[in-house]
């Protein structure tokens, strides 16, 4: 098994893996595909079960994991990548740094819930009564609306949605709420920015500080004025951040302390 993704760049620059957020495709960092390509080798996989793909076998942490983590060792520069996560993917590049620290260098995951929330157990028999109207164009355009997507994704979003059977959804989501921090090396120096956008839950910024302190090479920040989605709500911004993070440079003044609370 193993996952299908795009490849964009000079295969002989530095790799950096874009991982996307949950249920979706790697199609979201398009606009950072584009920004980083002409410098850097930039690969976008698709995860098990999303983005309507067949490729790698049913969808699980640490099946992802071991995915992404082969992805890297075959065909990034030198066998090693810089990763960008977010939601799903950024747990997923939380796993790899408990799994595969060694094909590693800078990381930046955004988003990435590491307490587990009540309920990921039922999420089965959530998405079987949800079923019969997923595909609904009303139920679409509504879900697309509650993330707040710029309307030029909705059509990958609506084909992705239409793609991703229940069966491959209640997975995700399980995974996704019970995700929790896996046994990271406390000495691990890798480089990592955790972020969160300022205007989400209380829960994914005690999760940002937490991750941070996990591990030697953790730091944690808030963005402002953004939310969950901000890479692509925000692209530039994002873009900046990336690559002021990715050169050890200043970061832009927008990114802020994660406040205790």
């Amino acid at each position: 098994m193993s996952l299908a993704f795009t490849s964009h760049g000079p295969a002989d620059a530095p790799t950096i893996v874009f991982l996307h957020g949950g249920g979706i495709g790697g199609w979201m960092w398009r606009k950072q595909v584009a920004a980083f390509e002409g410098d850097y080798h930039c690969l976008a996989p698709t995860l098990p079960e999303q983005g309507g793909t067949t490729e790698g076998g049913e969808f699980t942490i640490s099946n992802a994991t071991t995915q992404v983590a082969e992805l890297i060792h075959k065909h990034a520069h030198g066998g090693t990548a810089h990763v960008v996560g977010l939601s799903l993917g950024a747990q997923v590049g939380v796993a790899l740094l408990a799994v595969a620290a060694r094909l590693l260098q800078r990381s930046l995951l955004s988003g990435a819930l590491a307490r587990p929330l009540p309920g990921a157990g039922l999420m089965a028999a959530s998405v079987k009564l949800y079923d019969p109207i997923k595909n609904w164009d009303v139920m679409i355009r509504a879900n697309f609306k509650s993330l707040g997507l710029p309307d030029e994704y909705y059509a990958d979003f609506a084909a992705d949605t239409r793609a991703t059977n229940s069966a491959a959804l209640a997975r995700i989501l399980q995974a996704n709420m019970a995700f929790k921090l896996p046994p990271i090396s406390a000495g691990l120096a890798l480089p990592v920015l955790f972020t969160v956008g300022q205007k989400e839950l209380g829960v994914m910024k005690r999760s940002a500080r937490m991750l941070s302190g996990s591990m030697l090479g953790g730091q944690a920040a808030q963005v402002r004025g953004q939310g969950h989605n901000w890479p692509l709500q925000a692209p530039e911004l994002f873009n900046r951040v990336l690559r002021a993070w990715l050169n050890d440079a200043p970061l832009p003044p927008e990114l802020e302390a994660v406040p205790r609370r």
